[in-house]
């Protein structure tokens, strides 16, 4: 639980609160358990404040980027190009220019459309760039609608080989490696670890076929704790007039988790000595979504539902598909008055944070702390009725920061010109 600074106990909400001792505690469960040859590419999209990314960067992980507006902060935070990789189904020319232009590490081809418009670019600037194939190894859920979105993404295993055959025929592109990514936020390394295998067999079969793969990045997955999925129990249950099942801030275990995927990696590395190759993952929420919160006002009460002054304009992830946990810091203590709705202020149907949360009897006035909301918050948000919040960072160190100011009207007005 990160305990709201003395010096913001009166300040305006809502705003954002990043604990850069929480995200490091994080990276060390996450890192401590993987091979040496592992590196990590924290997923800039996540969150990419720059007091955050400043903080991954001095502890020598990588950035992984999806565009060239990450590429410009992922710069300015200190990360060198050769820490840098980017992925993506879709980029404009002027993006991947500068990218070549700056000599990143690796890019990751989701299409033939992509690599073709790569090599162009590549070969007009007379640079070789360096590229890696996402390869759809697994699904996760593996039925309902996110498993058939997702095959929008990468290349099927099938396809892989006449995929890496086609990239030596392009002018600037060189093979290096494969990639991956299973789904997010995972509740059990079953999935991960299957996608692991699955990418070392494609690995093996080009290999054999005189392919140098030299990188193999099995992309997200990891678990963020305090946060869960919500199952059509869950739902059933809300609409049954109880609360969904309690989320746990414990859980998953971050550190078995990866203890249990790394041991994968391990087995499949030493079935293959010397493997000539690094292997790597790309940590968003799992190194972020705890060490923030937003913190807010209950605006309005009525009946079951509390008005906050936030709402998805700031947490844009569904309720529906992310659970979190709510917290009175003013009650805590007292025991829960009633099953609540969380809404936020907007008028618009589907700005819902919590459905069913047991909670102390709310009051206007009363601060509301919404936990894990240092993944895909800030960077997600928009200006639907309210103008985005200022996000403090508390260091490591105790100083408290601003990370970034709070959106004023004139700032917003600046937008049209004149």
């Amino acid at each position: 639980m990160i305990p709201i600074p003395e010096q913001l106990r009166d300040s305006e909400t809502p705003f954002l609160l990043i604990d850069e001792q929480r995200m490091r505690e994080s990276l060390s469960a996450v890192r401590s358990h993987l091979p040496p040859e592992t590196r990590l590419f924290y997923s800039v999209k996540t969150n990419y404040e720059l007091p955050v990314l400043k903080s991954l960067e001095r502890e020598g992980i990588g950035a992984e980027i999806s565009s060239g507006f990450e590429l410009a902060l992922a710069r300015k935070a200190g990360f060198p190009p050769d820490r840098i990789i980017l992925d993506g189904p879709g980029w404009r020319e002027a993006e991947l220019e500068a990218a070549i232009t700056a000599g990143i590490r690796l890019f990751n081809l989701d299409s033939l459309s992509m690599a073709s418009l790569l090599s162009s670019v590549s070969a007009r600037l007379g640079k070789a760039s360096p590229v890696g194939v996402r390869v759809r190894t697994a699904s996760y859920p593996r039925f309902g609608l996110l498993p058939a979105l997702g095959k929008k993404f990468g290349i099927s295993v099938r396809e892989s080989v006449e995929f890496a055959r086609a990239i030596p025929r392009m002018k600037g592109l060189e093979f290096q490696g494969l990639s991956t990514h299973t789904g997010t936020a995972l509740a059990r390394p079953g999935p991960l670890v299957r996608s692991i295998r699955s990418l070392f067999r494609v690995s093996d079969t080009l290999r054999k076929r005189g392919f140098p793969v030299s990188s193999l990045n099995f992309g997200g997955g990891l678990p963020a704790p305090g946060t869960r999925t919500h199952t059509s129990l869950d739902l059933l249950r809300i609409q049954l007039g109880m609360s969904p099942r309690p989320v746990r801030p414990d859980a998953p275990d971050l550190s078995r988790f990866c203890r249990e995927v790394a041991g994968a990696v391990r087995r499949e590395l030493d079935t293959r000595r010397p493997y000539g190759g690094e292997t790597a993952f790309e940590p968003g929420r799992s190194l972020v979504s705890g060490a923030g919160i937003l913190v807010t006002r209950v605006r309005a009460v009525k009946e079951k539902w509390i008005v906050i002054d936030g709402g998805v304009n700031l947490l844009p992830e569904s309720p529906f598909f992310l659970g979190r946990n709510f917290r009175l810091p003013g009650k805590e203590g007292e025991k829960p008055a009633g099953r609540y709705h969380i809404s936020g202020p907007s008028l618009n149907t589907v700005d819902v944070l919590g459905l069913g949360i047991p909670l102390p009897r709310p009051e206007t006035g009363d601060i509301l702390v919404v936990e894990n909301a240092g993944a895909y918050s800030i960077s997600r948000s928009n200006q639907f009725t309210r103008l985005r919040p200022p996000v403090y960072f508390l260091g490591a160190d105790g100083a408290l920061v601003t990370g970034r100011a709070a959106e004023s009207i004139d700032d917003f007005m600046n937008t049209w010109p004149e």
